[in-house]
Formats: structure tokens, sequence, C-alpha cells
């Protein structure tokens, strides 16, 4: 009986071992290349317009050449919050760094119409490396000014790109604080998850306005009425252009739109854990790959790529 245990176990030793570097493959993120592939395939599979619930008020290469100033007066963000507002927006969400001061003046109209939309504005907070006297780096969080933050929401927008340099995902939560997505989405969780962003969304289908056009009031007030707002760069000459799948690269205020996108749809994807990853492929190792040496070779490879093909078509079916 021992024999015939010790035989079956050391028939089953090839397999063991494939299911092992196999396993250790996955879990040092060696087949994450892959893993990306079919996940960019099923987004440009997938592509659906957004529901046009967030507008996006630019600022964009013509407002900046209108100004012919920047950074602008934050006089100007008041009376773009007051307007919006007016005009029936559900919340105002800025794109915009306020963590240092300004002319005095300015600040205090820009406070002023923060206090009047009584909670409706969400403001941005990020956390960055700052450079110490001794020449060490420390993780800093920005966060708007006090006169600012004291009646308004404080988001997060941190994104954190992938080994390959793209933004594929965005967390639910950063530390203290719920991403600007989750906070348009309404639903604010406090479990630090993170999401893959939904790059099927049709970039083309956002509503859009221009800051310019916002300022001077000419715009439809129906072009807002019930909607939420996402107010940032889109200018090439500020920089904030981020790299991501299928787009190559998009300006920063529509990471964040996606990412609502995505919650607001149900189609943000979150990664499996590596348990029942591993525990299949022990599974197939031990149970299928056997029967490949019974088969013929021809058969075999036949199997294998009905096999492969089937998992890469149920992987991107389950995305769509």
């Amino acid at each position: 009986m021992k024999n015939k245990v010790a035989a079956y176990l050391f028939s089953r030793l090839p397999h063991a071992i494939i299911a092992g570097l196999t396993a250790a493959l996955y879990l040092s993120g060696d087949l994450t290349l892959i893993d990306n592939k079919l996940t960019d395939l099923g987004f440009e599979w997938s592509a659906r317009p957004a529901t046009g619930n967030v507008v996006l008020v630019e600022i964009d290469a013509r407002s900046i050449e209108q100004f012919e100033i920047w950074p602008w007066p934050r006089r100007y963000h008041a009376a773009v919050i007051d307007r919006l507002l007016e005009a029936g927006a559900r919340r105002v969400a800025f794109d915009v760094d306020f963590s240092a001061r300004s002319r005095p003046e300015d600040d205090r109209l820009l406070a002023r119409a923060i206090n009047r939309a009584e909670g409706k504005v969400i403001l941005p907070a990020f956390r960055q490396f700052i450079r110490l006297e001794n020449g060490e780096k420390e993780l800093k969080l920005s966060l708007p000014l006090p006169m600012f933050s004291e009646h308004s929401t404080i988001a997060s927008i941190n994104v954190q790109p992938e080994p390959d340099g793209l933004v594929r995902t965005m967390a639910v939560r950063d530390g203290p604080l719920a991403s600007m997505a989750s906070i348009l989405e309404g639903q604010e969780s406090f479990r630090e998850r993170v999401f893959h962003i939904d790059y099927g969304i049709q970039l083309s289908t956002i509503p859009r306005l221009s800051y310019i056009d916002v300022l001077h009031g000419t715009f439809s007030p129906d072009e807002v009425a019930g909607k939420k707002i996402v107010i940032g760069s889109t200018a090439i000459e500020l920089g904030d252009q981020v790299a991501v799948p299928i787009y190559k690269s998009i300006p920063g205020p529509f990471t964040h739109i996606l990412g609502y996108e995505a919650l607001v749809q149900g189609r943000a994807l979150y990664e499996v854990a590596a348990a029942p990853i591993v525990l299949g492929i022990l599974l197939v190792s031990f149970f299928i790959a056997p029967l490949f040496l019974e088969w013929r070779w021809q058969r075999s490879l036949l199997v294998l790529l009905l096999v492969l093909g089937g998992l890469v078509a149920l992987s991107v079916a389950v995305q769509i």
C-alpha cells in the first residue's frame, strides 16, 4: 500500500513542480501583463456612454488664453461656485490645489462662496513626498487651507501608476479620506478597497463646459441643473495629464469622473484574492494535466488551446 501511495505521489511530482512554478509566477506579479491585456480587451469590447450625471467644467486652453494670467485669482473660483449652484448644480468638486495662500481678499471671497454653498463644495487633498533639510523624503498630506476646508468636504485625489507606468486603479478610500470618485457617487466606504477604473466609458459622452463660459454666465442652466460638477484642468500646458490604458493619456479630472462612472454603473472591477487562484492552479495541475499524458500530442494541444481560449472568453464576458 505504501509503495502504491509513494508511486502515485512520485507520478504527480512533475505536476506539483509545474503548479508551484505557476503559482509563484502569479504571486510574484509576473503574469500581471497578461491580466492587464485581458482587462484592456474587456474595456475595448464593452464600450458604453457615461451616465451624464457629472459635468466637467474644464480649465481649457481657451480659458487660459482669454485670461492671460496663471494662476487665476481665486475670486474667479468663488464666482464659478455661485453661478453653478444658482443654476441648480448638486455638488461642485475642484481638482485644483488650495493648500497655499493667495491674495487675502481673493481667499476671503472664495471662503465666503464655499460657506454659502453649505457643504456642497468638494476640495482636494493629496499625498506627496517633500524633501527635508537633512535630504530625506517624507510623505505629507497636503490639505486645503482651514478657511476653505471648514465648510467643505475633503476628498483624496491620489492615483498610483502601475509598474507599466499606467494608472489603472483607484482606491475607494485613501487612509482617512474617501476618494473624490466615491464622494461624488454618494456611497463613501470605510474600506480601503482598490478597484479598476473603467476605461470602457467613452470620454466623448462626458458633458463638458468651458470654465470661461461658466464664469461669464454664458451657459444654459439646464446643462448643470441636478448634476454634479468637477472643475479641473484639461489644458495641456498646465501639465495635468495621466498615462492610462486605451486612451494613452487623459487630463487628470477625467480619472475621477471615470472612477465615479465605474462605481455608479456597477462596473468597478475588484481584484480576486490570491487563495482561490492558487487553489485553481493546483486543481488543474493535479487532476486535469495528467489527462494530457494519455492523449496524443495533437489532441492535447487542441484541448489546451480550447481551454485557454474558453478561459479568456469567460474572463472578458464576465467583465463585460
